[in-house]
């Protein structure tokens, strides 16, 4: 249906009108008001929707504009006598309605105009279904610079696959009008902000749903490296008016995180009141997911007040106001704390993903206590290391001395930020979800076994790399609920570690696995038991199915080996490069409980346990896994899963795209405390 042309993208500097809103019938050409600027997007509305939208919604406005343009509302109007000479000068040729594209495409009418080009209403001509075509205007067609723009706009877009997201379907060059197309899905409904004119506030329930949803698009588009820019309730289809099933339109300015500012003109793009403070020039003017996150906090704090948060009239007046948090007061709504950290003028300050933003969503006590959320209670029988407490608080000098120190993980190249806040203050979460277990006195045997994921998802996984030592130990056949491994690092450096459950033969069979070892690379290994409760068998059953096979490999210790009740545990966690990590505590009734947004800048954690007397002592496993991108099964995961029903579902996440992941995993007894001596 294509030409043999690449897309191009348009739209970089803000300007690219990619609007799917529609209603029927639909609207006619509409000329750019007198002494517009011709580079503001124009947009109709459903013809019952009310006059006076309520905010701002004009696209795109260079420094220092001095005003916050507003989207004008206006009827349908043709051109001729009674259109001023300044509007027909300032009009974006439009094409008729009837003209057909590339032979597959025919016009019905146009739905928006803007500087690069127009957005039409169109059907595709065999089958009759409608669709949204954005065109860029003949001059910018032969604009190299320009072309490139939307040729990397529709490379960008057409990988874009959610729920949540408009479709983009197809990209055309029409050799015989000389014009580039890009062919969208047409929504039929009405934008966020409309539903906010004609309803008022969003119920809570209905903005929580609206986040989540958001949130899941959004990391999808950032894991792909396209940043939006240019979030506000206008740019939020709402099909058929349901929030529930909200899509974000008009990537129209959104930006490729590998393009740099230079590929596209203009240095703004976005509303004035839904821009973060780096698109005014704060804080270096980098644009990266976090700006998103900045946006979609304003677009949600509007839907919860009915109306945008004031956040300035002017360029100069909204950069002034984004020096601090604004002012949530008329956000009637739990998710008030989340907002207020989603809207920290630093960048660095907000939450670190969308995954992490939805991770907060679900369990608002990981929230710092600054923001004013719950905070995790801290169950009886659980004891405080000196210089640890609770998630934000500040540690004491000299705190966690005397556990001697944490084994080095090995030297990595400087991660990304999301990779870098993997462990610091994980001490009152970590405790809470260990010390809980423990209180609760954790034995082996609740739950039945894990099922060894199917050899279907293993089939689609990178073949092993069975020449090593790694995949020597993979193929070792030492039955189900095993998991071999060989310490790379560290003082134990070579040897084998054995993960299972208890077996009476099991110092016939290691000694068998080291002879073989030892004939196949030339030393003997010591062998070394792990036992494991049954419920994680799940943990080793997804390790093994990853072991030996490309991808980054992370690198997890932990120490001491046995931690008496009441000791400090240090750990260290480190992946190569830019991968991604996902941590977690497997307990031994095989629930599983996310760490990922806890680590500290620095790889480490440190935290203490206790039990009560009398309880049995009980093994417990940290997992990491990296991967070329976050893991969207294990981010969205509540804590407390079942190993057996979570970890084959990330597994079939990391088949599904060609595999691309390593695993690491660490052992700790904890073990009650020693009796009261009598008298």
């Amino acid at each position: 249906m294509t030409g043999p042309d690449e897309p191009r993208k348009e739209g970089q500097d803000g300007t690219g009108p990619d609007r799917t809103m529609v209603s029927s019938p639909p609207p006619s050409p509409v000329p750019a008001e007198e002494g517009a600027a011709p580079d503001r997007t124009r947009i109709s509305v459903p013809p019952d929707a009310p006059g006076d939208a309520g905010d701002e919604r004009t696209a795109f406005m260079a420094p220092g504009g001095g005003e916050d343009a507003t989207r004008i509302s206006v009827p349908s109007a043709p051109s001729g006598p009674d259109a001023s000479p300044a509007a027909e000068e300032a009009r974006v040729p439009i094409l008729s309605a009837g003209t057909v594209i590339n032979n597959n495409y025919r016009i019905a009418g146009v739905l928006s105009s803007g500087g690069m080009g127009a957005v039409y209403h169109g059907v595709e001509i065999g089958t009759g279904d409608p669709v949204a075509i954005k065109a860029i205007l003949p001059d910018l067609a032969a604009d190299p610079r320009a072309g490139a723009l939307f040729r990397s706009e529709a490379r960008m877009l057409r990988q874009l696959a959610d729920d949540a997201i408009v479709r983009y379907y197809n990209y055309v060059h029409d050799h015989a009008l000389e014009r580039y197309f890009l062919v969208m899905e047409f929504i039929e409904g009405i934008t966020l902000s409309d539903h906010m004119a004609r309803s008022g506030p969003l119920p809570p329930a209905a903005a929580e749903a609206l986040i989540r949803r958001l949130a899941r698009a959004l990391s999808r588009a950032h894991a792909l490296g396209v940043i939006h820019r240019d979030l506000s309730p206008d740019n939020v289809m709402l099909p058929g008016g349901a929030v529930a099933e909200a899509r974000l339109i008009d990537f129209g300015i959104a930006r490729s995180a590998r393009l740099s500012e230079e590929e596209a003109p203009g240095t703004f793009a976005g509303k004035l009141k839904y821009v973060a403070p780096e698109q005014l020039g704060h804080f270096g003017g980098h644009v990266g997911p976090e700006t998103d996150i900045y946006g979609l906090a304003l677009l949600v704090g509007a839907a919860l007040s009915g109306r945008a948060l004031p956040m300035g009239n002017s360029i100069e007046e909204a950069a002034e106001r984004r020096r601090r948090v604004p002012d949530l007061s008329g956000v009637s709504s739990g998710l008030r704390p989340l907002l207020t950290h989603m809207l920290e003028p630093d960048p660095a300050a907000r939450p670190a993903s969308m995954e992490e933003v939805l991770r907060l969503i679900e369990h608002p006590h990981l929230l710092p206590p600054r923001y004013g959320g719950p905070s995790a209670a801290v169950p009886g029988g659980l004891t405080l290391p000196p210089g640890l407490g609770r998630p934000g608080a500040a540690r004491a000098a000299g705190a966690g001395q005397g556990a001697g120190p944490a084994p080095d993980p090995a030297p990595q190249p400087p991660r990304d930020r999301a990779a870098l806040r993997l462990i610091g203050g994980l001490a009152a979460v970590f405790l809470a979800l260990l010390g809980a277990a423990g209180w609760y006195g954790w034995t082996a045997g609740l739950i039945g076994p894990g099922k060894a994921p199917e050899g279907g998802i293993e089939a689609r996984l990178p073949p092993r790399q069975g020449a090593g030592r790694a995949g020597f130990l993979a193929a070792w056949q030492s039955g189900p609920c095993s998991y071999l491994t060989r310490v790379e690092t560290g003082p134990r450096a070579g040897v084998v570690e054995r993960y299972g459950r208890r077996r009476g033969d099991a110092a016939e069979d290691n000694a068998a696995l080291a002879e073989a070892y030892e004939a196949r690379f030339g030393s003997r290994p010591a062998v070394l038991d792990r036992p494991v409760a049954e419920p994680q068998c799940a943990v080793l059953d997804f390790a093994r199915s990853l072991q030996a096979r490309p991808g980054p490999l992370p690198v997890l210790s932990a120490t001491p080996e046995q931690v008496a009740s009441g000791e400090e545990v240090r750990a260290a966690v480190a992946a190569p490069g830019p991968a991604r990590l996902w941590v977690a505590l497997v307990a031994p009734d095989g629930a599983v409980y996310d760490l990922t947004d806890r680590i500290g800048p620095d790889g480490r954690l440190r935290f203490g346990l206790s039990l009560p007397e009398g309880a049995a002592a009980a093994p417990q496993l940290l997992l990491a896994v990296a991967a070329t991108r976050p893991l969207a099964s294990a981010a969205t995961a509540t804590d407390g899963t079942p190993a057996a029903r979570l970890l084959p579902a990330v597994l079939e996440e990391i088949a599904g795209r060609g595999g691309g992941a390593g695993v690491a995993v660490a052992h700790l007894e904890l073990l009650p405390p020693e009796p009261a001596e009598d008298g």
